[in-house]
């Protein structure tokens, strides 16, 4: 089972970079403030949360886009974070 391992985590990888790319126009388009509910439809929130490509950001009000994309994902992307 030792050799599983690294297979399972390549896969892993792999997977979160082809989503990062298939998706690279509606998160560009998040990033720069549209609403996540005009992106997303509630199954692909879904994924993308459980990938870590997007994740719940708390600014203490709710009316607004609660999903960021993650630093990972902003790598991938070559944005730099400011």
């Amino acid at each position: 089972m030792k050799l599983v391992e690294p297979l399972t985590t390549e896969l892993r990888t792999q997977n979160f970079e082809n989503m990062v790319l298939f998706y690279e126009d509606e998160l560009r388009a998040l990033i720069k403030g549209r609403p996540v509910s005009e992106l997303f439809n509630y199954s692909s929130k879904r994924v993308l949360k459980r990938l870590g490509i997007l994740y719940f950001f708390h600014p203490g009000y709710i009316y607004k886009n609660r999903l960021r994309v993650s630093d990972k994902a902003l790598a991938l992307l070559d944005i730099v974070k400011k």
